[in-house]
């Protein structure tokens, strides 16, 4: 059986930074608030926010991005900026990195 590449589009990439930063949001408001169940979705959305960062992580590999040891540790450091700011200048990082 062959290995096949795992391609995923931007847009659902994209759906899964904006998804878990919502319910971390809501999870964290609602601990702060003293509701119920709000562990259920703390975890469900770090869960989304580290299979989203393995996925970046896996497209930077993949695809030779320019200064990867920088993007690497800045979704180390502060993931939910990073993950963003990765997705909008992708392009151009594939391009530098290609050079």
């Amino acid at each position: 059986m062959a290995s096949q590449d795992f391609n995923i589009t931007a847009k659902f990439v994209w759906f899964l930074i904006i998804g878990n930063a919502i319910l971390v949001s809501i999870g964290a408001y609602m601990k702060i608030i003293h509701w119920p169940f709000w562990n259920a979705l703390l975890i469900t959305g770090l869960i989304l926010h580290v299979l989203t960062s393995g996925l970046l992580i896996h497209d930077m590999v993949k695809n030779k991005v320019y200064n990867m040891t920088f993007w690497v540790t800045s979704m180390l450091i502060m993931p939910q900026i990073a993950s963003i700011v990765y997705l909008i200048q992708r392009d151009k990082l594939i391009k530098f990195g290609s050079k």
